[in-house]
């Protein structure tokens, strides 16, 4: 994947390219948003440091790894997916939300939920947190906001990242 300079765009160089925040979480409600630059496949949500990612492999396709893909209209975990949510398209701001106390992720499409989309996954056990995670097809473009600045839909139930 291609960084921009200021660390907030990515865009996809290869079959998949994931990336993976630094700021991982174990307790509390977080959220991150997803500005899409593009319309096309793109996983977002939340992963453990166990997950592994490959060329063909992204966020939600192992274990304790969960996304939202919008033009697929899926969403992913185990490699496995179900319909979920509905298309995204082009400057659409995905609201990427997980509450660790309970175990539930939720998304949102500008600012509109779009339902639970995850629930009852490991949480409390020792030394595991979930990251916020990319990924994103060959093309494919997005700027992430951990919550550096401000969200353009913020949700009173969840605090940004940063």
């Amino acid at each position: 994947a291609e960084v921009s300079e200021d660390g907030r765009s990515v865009q996809g160089t290869c079959n998949f390219a994931t990336l993976r925040g630094s700021a991982g979480v174990w307790a509390g409600r977080w959220m991150f948003e997803v500005l899409l630059l593009s319309d096309g496949i793109m996983q977002l949500g939340w992963s453990t440091l166990n997950s592994p990612f490959t060329h063909e492999n992204g966020v939600g396709d192992s274990v304790d790894s969960f996304a939202f893909d919008g033009a697929r209209v899926r969403r992913w975990t185990l490699a496995q997916e179900e319909e979920y949510g509905e298309r995204w398209s082009c400057g659409d701001v995905i609201g990427v939300a997980i509450d660790a106390d309970l175990a539930t992720i939720h998304f949102f499409r500008n600012g509109r939920p779009l339902g639970l989309a995850f629930s009852s996954f490991p949480v409390h056990l020792r030394g595991l947190a979930y990251f916020p995670t990319v990924s994103v097809s060959y093309a494919e473009r997005c700027r992430v906001n951990f919550g550096a600045r401000p969200f353009l839909f913020p949700h009173p139930s969840y605090r940004p990242l940063q």
